[in-house]
């Protein structure tokens, strides 16, 4: 998985990766990075048909996480 970025949001640290999956699409992956938060739901992950939608899906999901956190 190649690191996109991380960070804190409303309190909560979050990782943003994608990797290339084996059909040559790509999976984008938003997960929180405690264990408690994973386990309610502290995570968003995506198929994509390219590294930059990829990469696009990214930014779009964490973007709305820090809209979210606002509220």
């Amino acid at each position: 998985m190649e690191s996109v970025k991380h960070g804190n949001i409303g309190g909560k640290m979050y990782a943003a990766h994608y990797t290339e999956l084996p059909d040559g699409q790509y999976l984008a992956v938003i997960a929180a990075t405690d264990p408690a938060e994973v386990d309610s739901g502290g995570s968003l992950t995506k198929t994509c048909s390219t590294k930059e939608e990829a990469l696009a899906s990214i930014e779009d999901a964490w973007a709305d996480l820090e809209k979210s956190a606002l509220h």
